[in-house]
């Protein structure tokens, strides 16, 4: 049982990988720039940018931030501080990595609770 229930919610985080890289551009844009100002608090004004997708450099120049090479990604963005010693890794799949554990702990709670079956047949199918 605890297999199959690893293995559905495995199924969802893939789910959810492919409905973050499949976005329409203007959900895209809005996520892109939120993390944009994020990070810009945590790193101010002062960062550069490695993009991941095209639109990325034009959101980050909105924010007047260099862009400076890209990052393998299915979407999102690497700020790195002035100095260089500090990068803010907002891509898709180190968001979703980072977050896995606590992800992981909702998702379980949501599909096995008596009224996951319907989600569980959404995720799997």
């Amino acid at each position: 049982i605890m297999n199959t229930r690893e293995q559905i919610i495995e199924k969802c985080f893939f789910k959810a990988h492919h409905e973050l890289s499949t976005l329409n551009e203007d959900r895209y844009k809005k996520i892109v720039r939120k993390l944009i100002e994020v990070g810009k608090k945590k790193l101010g004004t002062d960062c550069i940018v490695k993009i991941s997708r095209d639109i990325d450099k034009k959101i980050s120049e909105e924010f007047g931030l260099s862009v400076s090479g890209r990052v393998e990604s299915s979407g999102g963005i690497k700020l790195i501080s002035s100095n260089g010693r500090i990068i803010l890794d907002q891509t898709f799949e180190s968001i979703l990595k980072r977050n896995k554990n606590k992800i992981r702990g909702k998702v379980g709670k949501i599909l096995f609770s008596w009224r996951g079956a319907d989600i569980i047949a959404r995720c799997v199918f």
